[in-house]
């Protein structure tokens, strides 16, 4: 039988992963691509997700530098 204080520590690991999937949008990411996986129904279904994940990836990067164009206090006059 479990003690109160590794069932509290089990709760709060739970709690813990809740938040990241939600902050990181997992189960909507995942939804998403077995969606797609069950549309495309490749041949080499691995190969699928790999190359899936390596876009979602390239594509956050991507948004993740994007940089506001330069302006000046002088552009203000």
């Amino acid at each position: 039988m479990a003690t109160s204080s590794s069932t509290l520590e089990e709760d709060e690991s739970l709690k813990g992963c809740e938040i990241f999937v939600q902050k990181h949008n997992i189960q909507q990411i995942l939804k998403e691509c077995i969606v797609n996986l069950c549309i495309a129904k490749p041949e080499r279904p691995m190969k699928f997700l790999r190359e899936h994940f390596e876009k979602l990836e390239k594509a956050e990067c991507t948004r993740s530098f994007k940089v506001k164009p330069f302006s000046s206090p002088l552009d203000a006059h």
